[in-house]
């Protein structure tokens, strides 16, 4: 199943021409520098030329022109970078490795915000709100990150003030017509005392989204984000300062960004419908009858027929977040000392329309509640000596909580869907039929309850030896501690009982055992595990060497490592063991637990400044072999999670920026990306596989195991790369010209574990515009700008529809837009 090569490839467009033409623009006679990039990749402020890291930066002016309100619209520009929606969390990809659908899952893409760790992906859908720059580190980051960033970091930093600025301020209003989508921004920037300076930043966005609900007459997602910053810096005396930040966001979505990709059945043999899953005939039955046009939305782009139907909750999501973070620097004679306080929480609420289509059958909604805090202490030299070090300390505590609720509504609304599914044969429910008219309620229902406590402890050191002043080492060394301790259990209710969880009488129900087992077509059994616990301790090294090839051109080779915590699997339909026989699963099988993700990578860089300071071109060549990667699968009913054996990524990535001229500036990145699994025999097969599977063996579809030794994983893209153009000059004595496009590619990648071919995500190229006027002092800007201007759809992730083998719906990112933005800037 690999894929196949692609004609658009960027080496076949001419994406690559600008590296190869380089050397030849070194000789043009006039230079225009370009500007410093200061970043702090390796928790210290320097320029990005001496960092030997494979990275990307963005600042915050760029990310505002284009109208970038998140990562997710952020990751199209970022070379091997993916971020989307996925069905349970969003999908966070560096070089192809990311985290699964799980909410038991922490991420393989560490993400810091103002050096403070964001432990879950949900807290990824935070908007932008004055950001000072985005930096995307390539490749584990083990010594100074620590744990969770096998694939990479994503290190965002926010505006801050200093004491003793002058007080400033900015408005914006920005409205995009195709979504209705309406955005205000205000900053203020003041110093209350010679060293106290404080920071106020307000964000609202009110969107209707960019795919057409045809059965509801609507669009979705409707989005509603308000967002406020409030940062305090405080510099005592020379040698002291403080930055205490305060964060709040409150997001609110409506509906989900959703489509049809292939419209099934996978056989229209209703005997081999039943042995994938036993609804399946009645589903695919009631479709006919009460809903033929659904499957003319197959493949259709940025549409979908569904009712939205959802448990408790509407269809949609709601996410409160809260942060803190309080830095702290001392400087001492030889050495400074650094300390980041840290301290994060969020509430969510979400509901899903589970059978994600017209039929009134599967519905879900849940509530996940997270709090963490974390302690960092850095110890570095300051000093020029040969050798310079830091030393740290970091602990972290977190608690996690999910509450959902799964509904099936075994009437599909409508008694009559089930009479013409079933040929006449009277029965009013689902679940009457499957039972012989014994059991014949019209809902079921499952509630999962998922709780863990986890704390890290870690200490870490690095030192780099300056070997000839040409040539320097740097050797870390990074060991922690985690913890992990779980409480889980699963109870199943009924419109007889009632809806909720309390309303659970597993010992008092007559209708018990019917119950239960209408719940094993979902791989899930009635369970309860307290207290599950686990422990692992990790040594990650790092070693790096340096080469200055003269003051502007520098190579490097390093090695790292890293890991990604182990844990216990959230989902609630798993296996499980009855050891007492007493009708409730108090053991859990293998697959609750998977161990420690792993990674070793070596890379070779080199950084260099030409053409007398305007121009960088930037490389590096990797080769990573991961062990023990965690994944998840989804096989039509239930997912899966366990760890591949062995995985091989290699590749090759590139950066150019030239300062063309006093007004033109042109950038082009590039990657290339050669991903396998060594050994993955374990996987979970598609729909087309289980039904060879039932077919050849006569054995239920559960018991089908794929193997994918030499495949290729899921947004993994083999190319993918961008080209970028800013043009800027006066126009008269007043207004500055401001004109800029970007073309972003990526090749086709997967977007569903199983690697089914209608998973598949094509190539694609995006392009972005943007043209504005200013004053020449920037106390005002009009802009106008584009996004996807050729309105192409892209999965972020894909699925099999539950009990609907055949069926599959993707999520979608975000279609055209163009939009209109005014900024008034004051003093």
């Amino acid at each position: 199943m690999k894929i196949a090569k692609n004609t658009l490839s960027p080496l076949n467009t001419g994406l690559f021409t600008p590296l190869l033409l380089a050397s030849a623009i070194t000789s043009a006679s006039e230079r225009f520098m370009l500007e410093e990039i200061i970043v702090t990749a390796q928790k210290v402020p320097e320029s990005l030329q001496d960092v030997p890291i494979s990275m990307s930066a963005v600042d915050g002016q760029k990310i505002a022109d284009a109208g970038i309100n998140n990562l997710q619209t952020l990751s199209a520009s970022v070379p091997g970078l993916q971020i989307g929606t996925g069905a349970i969390s969003q999908n966070i990809f560096i070089r192809g490795i990311g985290s699964g659908s799980n909410r038991g899952f922490e991420q393989s893409v560490g993400m810091y915000i103002d050096g403070a760790y964001m432990g879950r992906s949900l807290q990824y859908r935070s908007p932008f709100l004055d950001v000072e720059r985005v930096e995307v580190l390539r490749g584990p980051q083990g010594v100074l990150f620590g744990k969770n960033t096998v694939a990479g970091v994503i290190n965002i930093t926010t505006a801050s003030p200093s004491p003793g600025d002058e007080t400033t301020g900015k408005v914006s209003v920005e409205y995009e017509p195709e979504t209705d989508t309406q955005v205000y921004n205000a900053m203020f920037n003041t110093s209350l005392t010679d060293n106290l300076g404080a920071r106020v930043a307000l964000k609202y966005r009110d969107a209707e989204g960019w795919v057409d609900n045809d059965l509801l007459d609507s669009t979705e997602p409707d989005n509603e984000e308000t967002s406020a910053r409030v940062t305090l810096a405080w510099y005592p005396t020379d040698d002291i300062s403080a930055t205490l930040k305060l964060s709040h966001s409150d997001m609110n979505s409506s509906g989900t960004p959703m489509v049809l990709n292939a419209a099934g059945p996978v056989t229209t043999n209703p005997a081999e419908q039943a042995a994938l899953s036993a609804f399946a005939p009645y589903l695919y039955g009631a479709l006919d009858s009460a809903f033929p046009e659904a499957a003319g939305y197959a493949g259709k782009d940025f549409s979908w027929y569904k009712n939205g139907n959802s448990m408790r909750h509407k269809e949609g999501m709601e996410l409160e977040t809260n942060g803190l973070v309080l830095s702290v620097d001392w400087s001492f004679d030889n050495f400074s000392l650094a300390s980041v306080t840290a301290y994060s929480d969020y509430e969510y609420i979400n509901g899903v329309d589970g059978d994600f289509g017209p039929l009134t059958f599967i519905s879900a909604g849940g509530e996940q509640e997270f709090d963490q805090i974390s302690q960092e202490f850095r110890f570095t030299t300051t000093d020029d000596g040969p050798v310079n070090w830091t030393v740290g300390a970091y602990f972290e505590k977190q608690s996690l909580k999910n509450d959902g609720s799964v509904g099936v509504d075994t009437s599909l609304g409508q008694p009559a869907y089930i009479d013409a599914a079933t040929g006449g044969f009277g029965f009013t429910s689902l679940a009457a039929a499957l039972t012989g008219g014994a059991y014949g309620v019209d809902s079921i229902y499952r509630h999962g309850l998922f709780e863990q406590d986890a704390e890290t402890a870690s200490a870490f050191a690095q030192a780099t030896w300056e070997i000839t002043p040409e040539v320097r080492a740097t050797l870390g060394l990074r060991y922690a501690v985690d913890k992990k301790t779980t409480d889980k259990s699963v109870v199943f209710t009924d419109d007889i009982l009632g809806s909720n969880r309390s309303d659970a009488d597993p010992d008092g129900h007559i209708f018990q055992a019917a119950l239960e087992g209408l719940w094993t077509n979902y791989g899930t059994y009635r369970h309860n595990f307290n207290n599950e616990k686990r422990k692992s301790e990790n040594l990650t090294p790092g070693l790096n060497i340096e080469w200055d090839l003269s003051e502007d051109a520098m190579v490097y080779f390093s090695y790292s490592e890293g890991y990604k915590s182990g844990g216990f699997n959230a989902a609630d339909d798993m296996a499980v063991i009855d050891s007492t026989g007493d009708g409730v699963g108090d053991t859990p099988t293998d697959d609750y637990e998977y161990e420690d993700e792993e990674v070793k990578t070596f890379e070779i860089g080199g950084k260099f400044t030409l053409a007398e300071g305007s121009m960088r071109l930037n490389w590096a060549l990797f080769h990573t072999e991961y062990t023990n990667l965690q994944v998840t699968s989804f096989n039509g009913t239930s997912f899966t999670v366990g760890n591949a054996a062995a995985t091989t990524i290699e590749g090759v990535e590139a950066d150019w920026q030239w300062q063309a001229s006093e007004y033109l500036n042109v950038s082009a990145n590039i990657a290339y990306l050669d991903y396998a699994y060594d050994e993955y025999d374990t996987a979970s097969c598609s729909v087309e596989a289980q039904l060879v599977y039932v077919q050849s063996t006569g054995l239920p579809a559960s018991g089908c195991t794929a193997d994918l030794s030499g495949e290729t994983g899921t947004f993994a893209p083999e190319w993918s790369g961008a080209l970028a153009l800013q043009y800027e000059r006066p126009v008269g004595d007043a207004l500055t010209l401001q004109v800029g496009a970007d073309a972003n590619y990526k090749d086709e990648y997967y977007t569903d574990d199983d690697l089914n071919d209608a998973s598949l995500q094509d190539a694609t190229w995006k392009y972005n515009l943007r043209v504005g006027l200013k004053s020449l002092e920037n106390n005002w800007e009009l802009m106008l700008f584009g996004n996807n201007v050729t309105d192409e759809q892209t999965l972020t992730a894909s699925q099999d529809v539950p009990s609907a083998p055949g069926m599959r719906i993707g999520y979608v990112d975000e279609g055209r837009v163009w939009g209109l933005r005014a900024t008034y800037n004051f003093e």
